[in-house]
């Protein structure tokens, strides 16, 4: 896939898009919250109504192919990581992981799917893949 360049912030419109896209793939009780600002700051907080923790991800990012794409893949990885954490499974996959030990940890690390950003032109093509097959797919989101 060809990798184009652009010099511009993520739209706040994008930001309200992937935000209604992870809530709608997301377990009911948890929400995703994320915002973008025309000087390059965006945030991502998630949160669940069952479980008492939250976690929050505050980036800067550079308004570059770069950029964006490290921005976009953070945002997946809190999304997940939260999850994972919270419920013990390696979300997106319906798959039990074991207590988390030094004995275990590989095992959690070996089990979890990648995050997938693929950007194109203005689009980014979002979502998990595990051992090279998507897992679960967010579809295209419009970056401008």
């Amino acid at each position: 896939m060809e990798r184009t360049e652009w010099r511009r912030p993520i739209s706040n419109r994008a930001a309200r898009l992937l935000q209604r896209r992870l809530n709608a793939v997301t377990p009911w009780h948890v929400r995703v919250r994320i915002s973008a600002k025309d000087d390059g700051e965006a945030s991502v907080a998630v949160r669940s109504l069952r479980w008492p923790r939250s976690d929050t991800l505050r980036s800067s990012y550079s308004d570059d192919s770069a950029g964006i794409e490290r921005f976009l893949s953070d945002a997946l990885e809190t999304v997940q990581s939260f999850l994972v954490n919270q419920s013990r499974t390696a979300w997106p996959r319906d798959h039990s992981l074991p207590v988390l030990s030094e004995a275990t940890a590989s095992a959690w690390v070996d089990e979890l799917p990648r995050t997938r950003v693929a950007l194109s032109k203005d689009t980014a093509d979002l979502g998990w893949q595990y051992e090279g097959r998507p897992v679960l797919s967010l579809g295209k989101i419009e970056l401008t």
